[in-house]
């Protein structure tokens, strides 16, 4: 169900990124990163792209087994929602029995996986690291020299997946020690660290530079990432409205009546419902309140929102942790782990960074909710009611989420129609400039538009420039001299509120369209010569 539902989704955000990478595994198998790719608008060394091998040497070999189909590729993505999910019923089976199908169901379907299933790197990486500490539970039970190898194994799998995953053997190795299992854990991470290191190796012999190098160096330099406390307050955002799926899961567990959990999520609606829909007059008047500090529109629906998931799931959290497990203090220290790999890995706030923080977290309100029915099995069916509460929350993210991504799509064709109806009737070339992310930079290929390449694409007097959609001047230079304004193009949304800046590089995952965002500024080239060049000022 998760793979279908992202098999109808186009392609969007950094997709194109990691499509274009997969092209080149698929090509060259045994030199992954050599050549160049579109990197933050300029050509540069494939080196760059922050694309660890393991997910996309799977996509490039379904591009090589499926050809060209870009719903051929989503569906490839199969095994990826396959093992999430087991893994997910494998420590829902141990920790939190009873609740295996429902919180499976309510976690891949969820406003934090589904809308977020798609080409990047995230979910994939998400279910490695779930995978692994499945394995290091069982094989800590079993005191299974093997199983600890093959939990290392998926570990440093799951790192070389994305570097996010480095939660996966700090984990492990939390588990390993409340188990008194410490031997097998530091045998896993041995192997885990055995993968990363090796592979890392193999790629600085190769080019002299490795993926993980060049990112920690870009990272040293100040080159990529916020300050770690800009990051605080999109956690609690994002994790907060995307945490409220568990607002029902949370109250079944603290013994909360039918009537309590209705009202709630009723409300919960309402208040997004409010943030979408109320007339533009009446955000103004209540951003006017308070100078817009405290009592504003946003604090008013949304901030409500995430309040109501904080004080549930902490409530939750602390009726769990009542009889003082192992188990309780492992899902603490693994939450732990995840927030703090949050501030050190994020290189910017967005909901993908939260999604290894939200799934312990469901795990530890499922353990709350298991604890709670095992008294009360006559209450039972409410976790299913929670389960279904959390899906619909998840889908209508998702709708949300496809609506930017057909926007971004149907975009190409706009273009197209200013500048003649179609290509064949179209006066001159139509020139893009290039990025490595958003629907555009994929579609417009395909559709026959041309990508600028810096310094290297001459133009004629007569050909079109576009400068699509998360392209700014930032790191080239366009000759305006060179280029005559035609238009510019407003993106056009089906609904009220968007995931544009918000869910894949925002502090919150939804947000009102802002009036003054452009889907595309359309040029007509009114003197031969190279117009788009590199810029070469310092920053």
């Amino acid at each position: 169900m998760l793979t279908l539902f992202n098999a109808f989704k186009p392609v969007t955000m950094d997709d194109p990124s990691y499509l274009q990478h997969a092209q080149r595994f698929a090509s060259q198998p045994l030199d992954p990163y050599g050549g160049e790719m579109f990197l933050y608008q300029t050509w540069g060394p494939a080196l760059h792209n922050n694309a660890p091998p393991v997910s996309i040497y799977w996509l490039a070999l379904g591009r090589r087994l499926l050809g060209e189909s870009e719903f051929a590729w989503k569906l490839w993505l199969l095994p990826w929602a396959l093992v999430l999910g087991l893994a997910l019923r494998s420590l829902l089976a141990r920790w939190a029995p009873g609740l295996e199908r429902p919180v499976v169901w309510m976690t891949l379907l969820s406003p934090a996986v589904l809308p977020g299933f798609d080409f990047m790197l995230d979910i994939p990486a998400l279910a490695l690291i779930v995978a692994a500490v499945a394995v290091a539970a069982h094989a800590f039970e079993r005191g299974s020299v093997a199983g600890a190898l093959a939990a290392g194994l998926v570990a440093g799998l799951a790192m070389q997946t994305k570097y996010t995953g480095v939660t996966a053997p700090a984990a492990i190795l939390v588990l390993g020690v409340v188990l008194r299992r410490p031997g097998l854990a530091l045998l896993a991470c041995g192997a885990a660290c055995v993968v990363v290191v090796g592979t890392e190796a193999l790629l600085y012999e190769r080019y002299g530079d490795s993926p993980l190098l060049y990112y920690i160096g870009r990272r040293t330099r100040g080159a990529s990432g916020d300050p770690r406390l800009a990051l605080l307050m999109p956690l609690i955002r994002t994790g907060g409205l995307l945490g409220a799926a568990l607002v029902p899961l949370g109250l079944v567990a603290l013994g909360a009546s039918l009537r309590t959990m209705l009202l709630t999520a009723a409300g919960i609606a309402t208040a997004v419902l409010a943030f979408a829909f109320l007339p533009g007059g009446m955000v103004a008047r209540l951003d006017g309140i308070s100078g817009g500090r405290f009592l504003n529109f946003e604090n008013l629906t949304l901030g409500l929102v995430v309040a109501v998931t904080i004080v549930v799931l902490v409530a939750a959290g602390r009726r769990a942790v009542a009889k003082r497990e192992a188990v309780d203090l492992v899902l603490l220290s693994w939450l732990a782990i995840e927030i703090v790999g949050y501030f050190a890995v994020s290189t910017a706030p967005a909901a993908r960074r939260v999604f290894g923080a939200l799934t312990v977290t469901t795990l530890f309100v499922a353990r709350a909710a298991s604890i709670h029915l095992k008294r009360a099995p006559a209450r039972r069916p409410l976790a299913w009611l929670a389960a279904a509460l959390g899906v619909c929350a998840g889908v209508a993210l998702w709708v949300v989420d496809r609506d930017d991504a057909l926007a971004q799509r149907a975009d190409v064709g706009r273009v197209i129609a200013v500048a003649g109806g179609t290509m064949a009737s179209a006066a001159g070339t139509i020139w893009y400039v290039g990025n490595h992310f958003g629907g555009f930079q994929f579609y417009a290929p395909r559709a026959g538009l041309h990508p600028a390449i810096t310094g290297r694409s001459a133009m004629a007097a007569g050909d079109w420039l576009v400068v699509p959609l998360f392209v700014q001047e930032k790191r080239v230079q366009i000759d305006r001299g060179a280029l005559e304004p035609v238009t510019t193009l407003a993106p056009v949304f089906g609904l009220p509120i968007t995931t544009r800046h918000a869910f894949q590089g925002g502090d919150t995952p939804i947000r009102r369209p802002d009036p003054t965002w452009t889907a595309a500024t359309v040029y007509r080239v009114v003197r031969n010569g190279i117009v788009v060049q590199k810029d070469l000022r310092p920053r």
